[in-house]
């Protein structure tokens, strides 16, 4: 598709999709700056000249098929665009996923202008609060329909002018709610929509002066890879974390123990335990306080990643420990139900290490049969096709083996 008529709007629109500020985008486009914060300031009023135009024709083609499709939307809506509708929908509907990739566009794109009053900001920072109580213990598909409309006001204020001093807790609320969208959608599964999500989230952690915010979005990030099949990329991202020189906080504790749960993965044994043991170490400076929220690192959170990590390690009379204590202390919120699974879910896989295929798929089958539908979500299941993987070659034939796969395709509608 070509543009009919090339505005300052239409430019600003593939500038937003291109996600770059102004200079960069005027040396892309190989124009002066000054055409562009032009155009920017006159929108519709302004018609770049013929040249312009061109160059602005070849940085369309030459965009992603997933950033044109986002700026043909953009400049279909009118110029004061309606909130989104990201509110009432499922998280298998096409219009609530494509309304939420044009508000992650947004919000990247106006993370330096705007305004804001005290009391607003407040407001907002008071539903992020919110939204971290209730992450822990809410399915993430409904997760996301409640952070949506908080994605939607944020947006509009963000484009509006800002005041200097409000940008860093902006920034601040941009980024957690960024980081919860990326973290639903990775146990959702929706893997390319959760990767840029979490590019969002350190986008905005990035502008802002919070080390401890900028560890924590480096730490989650490295939940993606670790699920889903690149391990060493994990470690590498918990490394990361952990090198910001921020303070003992949650994220460089949870960047530690993700860091030991890869490398016992990939059977780095002496360098997982030591990243283990400052996990720990992380946990014991942290404030005495707990609370189970989001993006805390509890005890609860370290029993999990210690489960995961001696579990790997071949640690089977460790790790089962480790697990009853984490279970026991689960126990005090019932609706608290993702972690034990996970958690009964590394217990199954050191049976079946250890050739205990029935055990070990009775135990997996009881896990998943026993969550709520809509929390046994791709991430779960991933876990479950791991214990597969864990038993010997010639136990994978065996009868409750067979019921574990047949409870898994009828769980994803398709061979696993």
């Amino acid at each position: 598709m070509a543009v009919a008529k090339w505005t300052g709007r239409e430019a600003r629109a593939l500038r937003d999709v291109l996600r770059m500020n102004a200079d960069v985008f005027a040396e892309h486009l190989g124009i002066g700056p000054r055409a562009v914060s032009e155009w920017d300031r006159r929108g519709s009023d302004i018609v770049p000249r013929f040249e312009m135009q061109s160059a602005l024709d070849t940085a369309l083609a030459q965009a992603t098929e997933a950033e044109r499709h986002a700026f043909y939307a953009r400049i279909a809506q009118p110029a004061t665009a309606p909130p989104l509708a990201l509110v009432g929908m499922g998280q298998d509907d096409e219009a609530f996923l494509a309304a939420l990739d044009e508000a992650r566009l947004r919000l990247d794109t106006t993370l330096t202008t705007g305004s804001l009053t005290p009391a607003r900001l407040q407001l907002f920072e008071r539903r992020v609060s919110d939204h971290l109580a209730d992450y822990p213990r809410t399915s993430p598909a409904v997760m996301l329909r409640a952070i949506g409309p908080d994605l939607n006001e944020v947006q509009h204020v963000a484009a509006e002018r800002q005041r200097a001093r409000d940008l860093d807790r902006l920034h601040e609320i941009l980024a957690v709610l960024s980081l919860l969208s990326a973290d639903a959608l990775m146990k959702l599964g929706d893997l390319r929509r959760s990767r840029y999500w979490y590019d969002s989230a350190c986008l905005a952690a990035d502008d802002t002066t919070n080390l401890a915010l900028r560890a924590q979005v480096r730490a989650q990030c490295a939940m993606l890879p670790y699920y889903y099949g690149d391990t060493a990329a994990s470690v590498r991202l918990a490394r990361d974390a952990q090198a910001l020189g921020a303070p003992s906080c949650d994220g460089v504790a949870l960047a530690a123990a993700a860091e030991a749960r890869g490398l016992a993965r990939l059977g780095d044994r002496s360098a997982a335990e030591a990243a283990l043991a400052r996990a720990h170490d992380h946990l014991d400076n942290l404030p005495g306080d707990h609370p189970d929220l989001a993006l805390k690192f509890t005890l609860k959170r370290y029993l999990l990643y210690a489960s995961g990590t001696l579990t790997y390690l071949g640690e089977h009379a460790r790790a089962s420990d480790v697990q009853d204590q984490a279970l026991q202390l689960y126990r005090s919120d019932p609706r608290l139900v993702i972690d034990p699974a996970l958690i009964q879910l590394d217990h199954a896989t050191g049976k079946a290490a250890q050739g205990e295929a029935e055990d070990a798929c009775t135990l997996a089958i009881t896990t998943l049969t026993g969550l709520p539908t809509e929390h046994r979500t791709d991430i779960v299941r991933a876990r479950a096709r791991d214990i597969i993987t864990a038993l010997p070659a010639q136990a994978r034939s065996s009868r409750s083996v067979g019921e574990l796969r047949d409870l898994l395709t009828d769980d994803t509608g398709s061979d696993t």
